[in-house]
């Protein structure tokens, strides 16, 4: 083993030094957020005082929100999220340490990939709130296939920066555990292309398609790339 290849960061750098930067991101998340409570100010009026989010059928009596509530749900998921990812990556440096593995590549990689979650989530929140707040507002708009579309584009957008976040080389202290992550990095290729077929091929559909149909669509289009990269890998090992 050669030094420098396989070792992995020390605790310190992994709680500080290698923390990533998540600037980019912050910046299109904090953009999104302003622009979902703009759209929240001007519709509030719009919007009733107690907003039924499950009618009342014989078995069970409806449900009714405070439109704030509505209002200010996916802005904080939003916020949540963005604020639990330097979190996740401390918390993913420590498992790497115990366990003897870097899963994610180095500090670019893994910057690359915190960011890239912020700047494709922070849309996709902006459309499920407005289309939200546009249907409580009385607006007759295909919630659920506007949503649909918005999920199809991330699951695009995701697929063709995969390659380019496993792009490092995988780090073990083992030669099979560096086998195996190495077959699954080289599955990621396979995997975008795929990803980016299934989030087009979703945006094409989901018009087109009704309620119950749209709900199994986009599981179908989240499993069916990671099955494929599970094969690929498989394959790849037995070679």
């Amino acid at each position: 083993m050669e030094k420098g290849d396989d070792i992995l960061p020390s605790p310190a750098d992994t709680l500080d030094a290698n923390a990533p930067s998540l600037r980019s991101g912050a910046l299109v998340t904090l953009f999104c957020i302003a622009a979902m409570l703009a759209m929240t100010w001007s519709l509030w009026d719009r919007l009733p005082e107690l907003i039924t989010t499950r009618r009342e059928t014989e078995y069970r009596e409806a449900t009714e929100v405070p439109r704030w509530i509505i209002s200010l749900a996916t802005p904080a998921a939003l916020i949540l999220v963005a604020g639990l990812l330097p979190l996740s990556f401390r918390l993913e440096g420590l498992v790497e340490r115990g366990v003897g593995h870097q899963f994610g590549g180095g500090r670019r990689n893994k910057s690359m990939r915190h960011n890239l979650i912020l700047i494709v989530l922070s849309p996709v929140f902006t459309t499920v709130h407005v289309a939200v707040l546009l249907f409580y507002a009385g607006q007759q708009i295909p919630v659920m296939t506007m949503v649909t579309i918005a999920l199809g584009a991330l699951i695009a957008v995701v697929g063709n920066f995969l390659p380019k976040i496993a792009s490092g080389r995988p780090r073990s202290s083992s030669p099979e555990s560096r086998r195996l992550l190495e077959a699954w990095r080289s599955s990621h290729r396979v995997g975008g292309w795929i990803m980016m077929a299934v989030g087009a091929l979703t945006i094409l559909l989901a018009p087109f398609l009704n309620q119950v149909a749209l709900t199994f669509l986009v599981p179908f289009a989240v499993l069916i790339p990671f099955i494929s990269m599970g094969i690929r890998t498989a394959v790849s090992l037995r070679r």
